[in-house]
């Protein structure tokens, strides 16, 4: 019975998180204005069984990594599990010198900075914004291989292979 209970939960939260997905793209939402869910993404019970197959609990169903355009699609071919932390260093940037950079007018210097569990990480600084981006690339590059070194015994072995297989590119 404890088993079955558990079952409901964890089913109902899925649930909850795969209407709030298309919610998101099918009503337009700020920030998804250029996403789209596949045919077979909107059928529940398919979305579950890719779910069954890359599920990891805590860990975030991304569309962003594998998408190569700006054009974003939630599908089994475009999406994977991610852990919060490799997800938020995806995201995009709101700085209009490029992500981790700012510029500091006290010392006319452009500076790169990331966030590392839960603390900002200075990465360096640059006399131009491609310096200071180039600077915080190269800081994401050995966070993700440490962050890739700290998951690297999860229980679903396939959502792991699918998430190193997708940072090669960017280490």
């Amino acid at each position: 019975m404890l088993l079955w209970v558990i079952y409901e939960m964890e089913y109902s939260k899925l649930k909850s998180r795969h209407y709030a997905m298309v919610y998101r793209v099918e009503n337009n939402l700020k920030g998804y204005e250029n996403t789209a869910i596949s045919e077979e993404w909107k059928d529940f019970e398919k979305f579950k069984e890719w779910y069954d197959e890359y599920g990891v609990e805590g860990w975030e169903v991304d569309k962003d990594i594998l998408s190569e355009t700006n054009s974003k699609c939630y599908s089994s071919e475009t999406c994977l599990m991610v852990p919060r932390e490799i997800n938020a260093l995806f995201r995009s940037s709101k700085s209009k010198y490029g992500k981790g950079v700012y510029y500091d007018e006290r010392d006319n210097k452009y500076y790169a900075q990331m966030r590392i569990d839960g603390k900002t990480k200075n990465c360096g600084s640059s006399s131009t914004a491609e310096g200071a981006h180039k600077l915080y690339v190269e800081q994401r590059k050995t966070h993700l291989r440490e962050l890739l070194k700290r998951y690297e015994n999860i229980d679903n072995q396939n959502a792991y292979q699918r998430l190193t297989q997708a940072m090669q590119q960017y280490l």
